[in-house]
């Protein structure tokens, strides 16, 4: 094999121009899921392409085929493919391991005494990074998230909230809480692991956007994004379990996969996914 092979960069420059011309039937002939998945908001199974190209960089590791550049350039180009999705340039654009990694300089640069305001249900990769630092003074607030918004007060110095729950699937109304924050210039963290791939987000609303990419997004673990817009600058209940009568033992029988939190049953939709898996979950949990 040439040591100088830029196949890697060749497949993301491949996936990136041919992408916005493929249609929702043609992108779900990309996977290879068995029977109904409806787990993508645990993880994403990965595109045929994407598992190819990840086969390949294995063998080429395992060989010791090839420098470290062109696995760089594949970093580089999957920067500028999530700065396209979420509309800012790849200079922008911070890659890391997880959502907590990610977000652990920026609670550092707050200042002491500062106050962070979260959801009252919230998951632990936007509370670890700022509790931590209840030594020097900083204060995690909570809220409920649909009061949020309200929450915001002259003494909020940074929001951090999920752009859609992990635990319940709700989704926070991001213009109202955006747009309070800005009021008292309070910086605005937001959290779309959960979100990004099937929500629009808006970039120019936040500071900083923080996606871990291995649910809708289809990335191995491990796989991170920080956005970091040129304006941003520093300043100074748990859910009751329900009963669902058998229902889980009907979907595992049936072959659904799907996953829990808070009590509920998770249902995560995704290209892959069509009517007739919908139709599948609710007559196997409804039967």
């Amino acid at each position: 094999m040439d040591i100088n092979d830029d196949s890697g960069r060749a497949d993301f420059d491949a996936a990136a121009d041919s992408a916005p011309l493929l249609t929702i039937a043609q992108a779900r002939t990309e996977w290879d899921v068995q029977k109904t998945f409806l787990d993508s908001c645990s993880y994403g199974p990965p595109p045929r392409r994407g598992w190819d190209a990840m086969q390949r960089s294995l063998d080429q590791w395992r060989a010791g085929s090839l420098p470290w550049q062109p696995w760089a350039e594949s970093v580089d180009a999957s920067r500028e493919l999530f700065g396209r999705l979420v509309g800012v340039p790849a200079d922008q654009v911070a890659t890391g391991a997880a959502v907590s990694q990610l977000l652990a300089p920026i609670a550092a640069a707050l200042p002491d005494g500062a106050e962070v305001l979260i959801p009252d249900i919230e998951f632990t990769s936007g509370v670890y990074p700022f509790a931590v630092h209840a030594d020097r003074g900083v204060r995690v607030r909570t809220a409920p998230l649909d009061t949020l918004a309200e929450a915001v007060d002259e003494f909020t110095t940074l929001v951090s909230f999920s752009a859609a729950q992990s635990a319940t699937g709700e989704v926070a109304d991001i213009p109202a809480i955006t747009r309070r924050a800005r009021e008292v210039g309070a910086l605005i963290v937001l959290d779309g692991t959960q979100a990004a791939g099937w929500l629009p987000l808006n970039v120019a609303e936040v500071d900083f956007l923080a996606v871990a990419a291995y649910k809708w997004l289809c990335a191995p673990r491990g796989t991170a994004f920080l956005t970091m817009p040129s304006q941003a600058t520093a300043s100074d209940n748990d859910h009751p379990d329900r009963a669902w009568s058998g229902a889980l033992d009907r979907l595992d029988e049936a072959g659904v996969r799907y996953s829990q939190a808070g009590g509920n049953m998770r249902f995560g939709f995704h290209l892959y996914n069509d009517e007739a898996d919908v139709d599948t979950a609710l007559s196997v949990v409804t039967s």
